[in-house]
C-alpha cells in the first residue's frame, strides 16, 4: 500500500510540472518498484510520458 501511495503522489506532482510548463502531454504513465534488502527500502518510479505530435 505504501508503494501505490507514493507512486500516486508521485504522479501527482509530475502532471503538476508538466501542466505549469505547458507541455502537450498526449500519454502518462507511471510504474514503480519497490526494492526490499536488509538495509535498505527503495522505490523506484519509472515514468513514460509521451507529448502530442504537435510539441516543438
Amino acid at each position: 500500500m505504501l508503494v501505490s501511495s507514493v507512486t500516486t503522489c508521485y504522479t501527482a506532482t509530475l502532471t503538476f510540472v508538466l501542466a505549469s510548463r505547458n507541455l502537450p502531454v498526449a500519454e502518462l504513465t507511471v510504474n514503480s518498484k519497490a526494492n526490499i534488502s536488509y538495509n535498505e527500502f527503495k522505490i523506484i518510479h519509472y515514468p513514460h510520458i509521451v507529448l502530442s505530435n504537435d510539441a516543438t
